[in-house]
């Protein structure tokens, strides 16, 4: 039996700590990474984002999507076309809703890894394609 780790976010204090359950095919891939490399390389991006509506006035008048609030000097998301104020409503042709959802998705992805983000940019929308790196 194999047991990663993973951490859980506990903004409010209600749970801290590890938990251990995690799909058997992230864990397949992470596995197979190991034994050829000794080493499992995570995604980086380089961004952070807020919600859009906790963003604005807590409305839901605006269109689902994360904004950019964040962006790491030199990073991939940076270097590739993303800038402060997007509005992200995809990755990969899937939307989410939560800041955590869509970090969650990124870290599970390994270095090296071609994404397409779904961009809002005032009123035009598109697709940004790009490669993640190591942290």
């Amino acid at each position: 039996m194999i047991g990663i780790a993973r951490g859980i976010a506990a903004p409010d204090q209600t749970s801290t700590g590890i938990g251990f359950a995690i799909p058997s095919n992230i864990v397949a891939k992470i596995v197979r990474e190991l034994i050829s490399n000794g080493e499992y390389k995570r995604g980086w991006l380089g961004l952070s984002v807020t919600a859009a509506v906790d963003a604005q006035d807590g409305s839901a008048t605006q269109p689902p999507g994360l904004i950019v609030n964040e962006l790491a000097c030199n990073s991939p998301a940076e270097r590739q076309g993303v800038r402060l104020g997007d509005v992200i409503t995809g990755l990969d042709d899937r939307a989410f809703s939560t800041e955590q959802a869509f970090r969650n998705a990124i870290s599970l992805l390994p270095a090296n890894a071609r994404i397409t983000l779904d961009v809002r940019r005032g009123e035009t929308s598109q697709k940004l394609g790009m490669t993640l790196s190591e942290r």
